[in-house]
């Protein structure tokens, strides 16, 4: 069905796009609320004719129960923005795109398809840790966007195909292991899926990794994936990995080719890919998102949209305790965080349901401090008091919430004698100098990963990341100021006697 402008305003400069025609009519920013709020209960009354005894299964439907807050409009319009920009980009009514997608499927290595690329893909990021509810929004909006993400166009002579299978946008977790390999075969395995093909199984035996990541690019090039996002990255998986510049290459090369990507994953997994300033400046295209928890109960966000919202999602008949009570105690046991607020939610009313009094399930106080020391919610109500106290996070034991280093500046409030409180202030200094010692360590290890990386690196490879000669010789000289310093505080080395002849001993 043709398109009109207020569906596809692309065609006002573009022109025709069959591609366009496949995916929903633009969303105006103001309209994402009523195009991704999910509130299945209030879709059907049914499960109000159902004893509340009898209601219990229902509360683990509450992943199908969806609340687009405020904050959650920027990330959902740039979202929508790459998506859009790719299938304009390759648009198949346009001869050179044609001719482009030709060369690159007929092309013999990556060197080749550089040579050939020359489109101005765009990137996005949506950082968040656990519990932030990002994949759930990646997979609402790929929902609601490509409605049908795989396409059989036929025969086009306009286009110039005899048949096409278009796969608009490919979603999947970053490999577990952090290498390229465990990277591309994933995608391979994720096209598999979608499109009921075997391309993973015909290249399980290449240990090539160049001759798989041109099979991979071929692929995704032959149809026509617009978008390809990856999941869950963590620091230990990427920004960790000896391979995480090599993964920023195949990510340019994709955009080049006018294939859009989407990272996602905990913040810490960017931090060292950020350095380079072709990556940041293709990234920020789309957006480099953080999704916070809610600083303050009072957040604009949290208090007038995504509470409300999840109170939606009720089970019960009543409640025996005051609005402003009720989300006061959502938000200080979940520590702002959407996903742990929802658990909470749900485990409050699963106990209200659990212990009836009568024949109307009415949730009390109760029930609220049996949710709290619920086995679902209580180990994860130590991811909010660490968030609570960014301070104390390293107390906490978790290596994947970001977070300004342990000082000593918010100690213990708790009441006890002068010697308790001066041997816990030692202990903290401690575990603070042991802290920033491991993590200077740790940096200096990263920095030096990284330039023995570029070294490695083709001249056409340097120039996609935006690293100069000159900056390579600044890094270098920074690297040799690191080793000075560094031997400079190990002092010199204990002398050794020359053999074991010299021993008291006489060992040999």
């Amino acid at each position: 069905m043709p398109l009109d402008l207020r569906s596809c305003p692309e065609l006002a400069i573009t022109g025709p796009n069959p591609f366009l025609e496949v995916i929903h009519p633009f969303i105006p920013y103001p309209e994402w609320a009523s195009n991704l709020d999910s509130f299945p209960l209030e879709a059907t009354g049914s499960w109000k004719e159902l004893p509340p005894a009898y209601r219990e299964p229902l509360l683990d439907c509450y992943d199908q129960h969806f609340v687009t807050s405020q904050d959650l409009f920027q990330i959902a319009a740039d979202v929508q923005r790459i998506l859009r920009h790719a299938l304009v980009l390759s648009n198949p009514l346009k001869v050179e795109n044609l001719q482009r997608t030709n060369r690159v499927l007929l092309s013999g290595d990556r060197l080749a398809m550089l040579r050939l690329s020359g489109l101005d893909g765009a990137g996005g990021i949506i950082a968040a840790i656990t519990g932030s509810g990002k994949t759930r929004l990646i997979c609402m909006l790929l929902r609601v966007l490509v409605p049908k993400p795989v396409v059989d166009y036929g025969k086009s002579d306009v286009c110039g195909w005899t048949k096409l299978v278009q796969l608009v946008y490919l979603h999947l977790d970053h490999a577990t292991n952090g290498t390229r390999g465990g990277l591309l075969h994933r995608i391979l395995e994720a096209m598999d899926a979608e499109l009921g093909t075997s391309y993973s199984e015909e290249n399980k035996r290449t240990a090539n990794i160049d001759v798989l990541l041109v099979v991979v690019v071929k692929k995704l090039v032959l149809h026509r994936v617009a978008i390809l996002v990856v999941d869950e990255k963590q620091e230990k998986t990427f920004a960790d990995s000896a391979w995480q510049i090599e993964f920023a290459l195949l990510y340019l090369s994709l955009m080049n080719l006018g294939i859009s990507v989407l990272l996602a994953g905990n913040p810490l997994a960017f931090e060292n890919l950020m350095i380079f300033s072709q990556v940041r400046r293709r990234f920020a295209w789309g957006g480099i998102h953080h999704m916070k928890p809610a600083p303050t109960a009072s957040t604009r966000w949290w208090s007038k949209d995504f509470v409300p919202g999840m109170r939606k999602f009720s089970l019960v008949d009543s409640y025996a305790v005051p609005a402003e009570q009720y989300e006061k105690w959502l938000f200080d046991g979940s520590g702002g965080v959407r996903g742990l607020c929802a658990v909470l939610h749900v485990e409050a009313q699963r106990h209200a349901i659990r212990n009836l009094t009568g024949s109307v399930a009415e949730l009390s106080e109760i029930d609220m401090k049996a949710a709290l020391a619920s086995p679902r919610f209580k180990e994860l109500q130590s991811i909010a008091n660490a968030i609570r106290t960014p301070d104390q996070l390293s107390s906490f034991g978790f290596l994947d919430l970001p977070g300004p280093n342990v000082s000593v500046a918010g100690s213990s409030s708790r009441s006890a004698g002068p010697s308790n409180a001066r041997t816990e202030a030692i202990s903290m200094l401690q575990q603070v100098h042991r802290r920033m010692q491991a993590e200077t360590t740790r940096a200096s290890s990263k920095f030096k990963r990284l330039l023995d990386a570029i070294h490695t690196f083709s001249p056409d490879d340097s120039r996609m990341l935006g690293v100069s000669k000159e900056m390579i010789e600044e890094a270098e000289r920074f690297r040799r100021n690191l080793e000075n310093e560094a031997a400079a505080k190990a002092g010199p080395k204990a002398t050794r006697p020359a053999s074991g002849k010299d021993r008291s001993n006489g060992a040999t």
